[in-house]
C-alpha cells in the first residue's frame, strides 16, 4: 500500500528531466534548418488546454506546426501520430527532453489533472491502462490491477464531467466487471458509478492505492471533503467463494450535475445508502449495509483513540466482509484531517462533506 498527499492545480508537466515524452517531428526540417520542432508522444487534451507554458512565460500559438517559430506552439498532426497533438519549438531550439523538469507545461482546470494524477499512482500500483482518452472535454480513464496475488482482473475507471457555466468539476467513479475496448465508459461489462464533486483551481487530496483497490479523500472549494474507492473490499470467505468481491463508493450517486456546495450528498461510506455498492455472487451489485460502532458521543476512552473496522453486510444480517483501509473513528475533540499514528499505522482523518458530527468522520489508512 502506498499513500500519496498533495495539491493538485490547474498546471499539468510535460517533461520530467527523464522521460522521453518528445519527439522530433520528421517535417520540420534538420538542426541546421533551425526547425526544431518537437511533438509530444503521449495522451495529450488536444481540446481542454488553455496555455502552454515554457517556463513560466505562455508559448504563441501558431496555426502551421511544420514551420513554428522560436517559443511557437501548434496543434495537429503532420507525422502520422493519428490524431492532434502538441507542436512546440523551444526558444533556444532545444529538446524539451532535455531540459529541467515541469520546463513545458499546461494549464488546463484541476479535476483534468486529478484524473492525469490517478493514473500515474494506480500505474504505480501495477495497474496496467486499458484506454485513457483526453481528446473530448469528458477525459476518461479506465485500469485493470491485479490484486493481491497478482492473478486478478480488477477493472476500475474514472471520467470527467463538468459545466464552466455552472460552476461544478466533478469525477465519476466506476467499478467493472471487464472490458470490452469498443464500449463507451458508461457501457463497460458490469459497470456501477457514483461520482464525486472536484473543482477547478485546486484540490488537496489524500489517496491509498494497493494493488486492488483506491481509495481518496479530497479537500474541494470552501471547503468540503470528498470521497471516493473502487476496487475489491475484504471478504469473509475465500476466492473460490467469492471470486469477484467488489465495491464502489463516492459521494454523488450516479453522475448528477451537482456543485460541491450542493448540501445533500455525502459519503458512501456511511452505507446504506446509493453511493456505496458491492458486487455479490448473484451477479448483481447490491447497495448494501456498513456497520459502524457508533454512539452518540463516541469519546475516546482515557483520551486514546481508536480506528474501527467497518463491516458489510445485508439486512438479513449476512456479513460479506469488511472495508479494506477505511476505519470508523469518532469525532469527539477531533477535527478533519487530523493525522494519527496507531500500532505504527498511519491515518488522516476525513470528515463527512460539510458534516462534523461524532459519527460524521472515517480514517482512511495512508501506511
Amino acid at each position: 500500500m502506498t499513500a500519496y498527499i498533495g495539491t493538485i492545480d490547474t498546471n499539468l508537466e510535460l517533461n520530467d528531466g527523464a522521460s522521453d515524452n518528445w519527439i522530433k517531428s520528421g517535417n520540420s526540417g534538420d538542426s541546421s534548418s533551425g526547425l526544431d520542432i518537437y511533438y509530444y508522444n503521449k495522451e495529450f487534451p488536444a481540446t481542454t488546454f488553455s496555455d502552454v507554458l515554457e517556463g513560466s512565460s505562455s508559448m504563441v500559438e501558431a496555426s502551421d506546426v511544420s514551420s513554428l517559430a522560436l517559443g511557437e506552439y501548434g496543434i495537429g498532426d503532420i507525422d502520422g501520430v493519428g490524431k492532434d497533438t502538441l507542436y512546440i519549438r523551444m526558444s533556444d531550439d532545444s529538446d524539451p527532453d532535455a531540459s529541467d523538469a515541469d520546463t513545458i507545461s499546461i494549464e488546463q482546470t484541476a479535476h483534468y489533472n486529478l484524473l492525469n494524477y490517478l493514473k500515474t499512482v494506480l500505474e504505480a500500483a501495477g495497474g496496467v491502462t486499458q484506454r485513457y482518452d483526453t481528446s473530448t472535454d469528458n477525459h476518461e480513464l479506465i485500469i485493470m490491477l491485479d490484486g493481491y496475488g497478482g492473478t486478478e482482473s480488477i477493472y476500475i475507471g474514472f471520467y470527467c464531467y463538468q459545466s464552466v457555466s455552472s460552476d461544478y468539476y466533478n469525477i465519476s467513479v466506476g467499478t467493472m466487471k471487464g472490458y470490452t475496448s469498443g464500449n463507451t465508459w458508461e457501457n463497460q461489462p458490469g459497470i456501477v458509478y457514483n461520482s464525486f464533486c472536484c473543482h477547478n483551481l485546486a484540490i488537496d487530496y489524500w489517496l491509498s492505492v494497493n494493488a486492488a483497490r483506491i481509495n481518496g479523500g479530497l479537500k474541494v472549494g470552501t471547503p468540503v471533503y470528498e470521497h471516493f474507492g473502487a476496487g475489491n473490499f475484504l471478504p469473509f470467505a475465500p476466492p473460490s467463494q467469492y471470486p469477484q468481491p467488489l465495491f464502489n463508493c463516492a459521494t454523488l450517486v450516479g453522475a448528477p450535475a451537482t456543485r460541491y456546495s450542493d448540501i445533500y450528498h455525502y459519503m458512501g461510506w456511511r452505507g446504506g445508502c446509493n453511493q456505496f455498492a458491492i458486487h455479490k455472487n448473484d451477479g448483481n451489485w447490491h447497495n448494501s449495509l456498513c456497520y459502524r460502532p457508533f454512539t452518540s458521543t463516541g469519546r475516546p476512552a482515557e483520551g486514546t483513540y481508536a480506528v474501527l473496522p467497518i463491516y458489510i453486510y445485508d439486512t438479513a444480517k449476512n456479513i460479506y466482509g469488511e472495508l479494506d483501509g477505511i476505519y470508523h473513528i469518532t469525532g469527539f475533540d477531533n477535527v478533519v484531517e487530523n493525522t494519527l499514528v496507531i500500532d505504527g499505522d498511519t491515518y488522516v482523518v476525513i470528515q463527512d462533506v460539510y458534516r462534523t458530527g461524532f459519527d460524521n468522520y472515517i480514517a482512511l489508512k495512508l501506511v
